[in-house]
């Protein structure tokens, strides 16, 4: 069964072939970029903090602490020791400001896994072969109602409102939502909540909801997204996007930076399956590297 997150509808929406070298192809960056091991800590130290801030003392210095062993200098993408711990202190200063700002939320699901069987909102009809899976970052009690909230660490103010827009926050309520869409009489309030890493930190709420008409659409673009990976169709999307994505050694076939950033091991990896006939779709097994005739 072909699993969908919201992850993988965005990247193939973005560029199918980023989706191939990611999840067909198993490529994996040696060290994450900066700012995706800031975000992760920043989302680790905000959600304890506001799961355990009245349990826990100095809830955010043990957080901090188990994120950190968790994530060694070795494995990070900083060059010298004293980054690294400047990093730690930033991230945990940051973190306190946030949630000084949050104030209190009544916390129902912290990082809430679902993992459902595609399913027709309007008929009921379920997929023998797709499944559609999400961790949601918070759900709250807001006025006696469940409320999604997808945490975002950005480094400048949104320039306008996603939320309404946003495929994840449609993923998350379909999935909070099955299998009572019918009954659903209300539309489900969703936001996403910015951590915004400026001189001064802040936060941003931007909220909207979802109906069972934007499950229904959902739903639509899943199957789309699903029968083009299952066809195995993958082609390149260049755009200003490209400008962050780490696998644009592989589109350039600029062998260095493949080596420096994946390994020499992946390099020739994707030169002897260039012009192989793979799966349509491979699950989520190893793949091995074609031997040598």
């Amino acid at each position: 069964m072909l699993k969908l997150s919201k992850s993988k509808l965005n990247t193939f929406i973005q560029c199918p072939e980023r989706y191939r070298l990611l999840y067909g192809l198993r490529m994996r960056p040696l060290k994450s970029a900066p700012a995706l091991v800031e975000g992760q800590a920043l989302h680790h130290l905000v959600e304890y903090g506001l799961m355990y801030r009245d349990q826990v003392e100095d809830v955010l210095q043990v957080a901090s602490n188990g994120f950190w062993e968790d994530m060694p200098f070795e494995a990070c993408p900083y060059e010298t020791e004293g980054e690294y711990q400047a990093v730690q202190a930033r991230c945990l200063a940051e973190a306190e400001s946030f949630l000084d700002q949050i104030g209190h939320l009544d916390i129902i699901h912290v990082e809430h896994e679902i993992d459902i069987p595609l399913t027709d909102p309007m008929t009921g009809e379920v997929s023998d072969h797709i499944s559609t899976r999400g961790f949601i970052d918070l759900v709250v009690r807001s006025e006696n109602r469940p409320r999604i909230i997808d945490i975002k660490t950005v480094g400048k103010s949104p320039g306008a409102s996603n939320a309404d827009i946003a495929l994840e926050l449609a993923l998350y309520a379909y999935l909070m939502a099955h299998p009572d869409f019918v009954a659903m009489a209300e539309p489900m309030p969703v936001a996403f909540l910015y951590l915004v890493r400026t001189k001064k930190p802040k936060v941003i709420w931007d909220h909207s909801t979802r109906t069972i008409f934007d499950f229904a659409e959902l739903t639509r673009v899943c199957t789309q997204v699903a029968q083009a990976i299952q066809l195995g169709h993958s082609w390149k999307n260049p755009g200003m996007h490209c400008s962050w994505c780490a696998y644009t050694g592989f589109c350039h076939c600029d062998q260095e930076a493949v080596t420096r950033d994946f390994g020499q091991d992946r390099w020739e990896f994707y030169m002897s399956v260039q012009g192989l006939e793979l799966p349509p779709y491979i699950p989520d097994e190893p793949i091995q590297l074609p031997q040598a005739a």
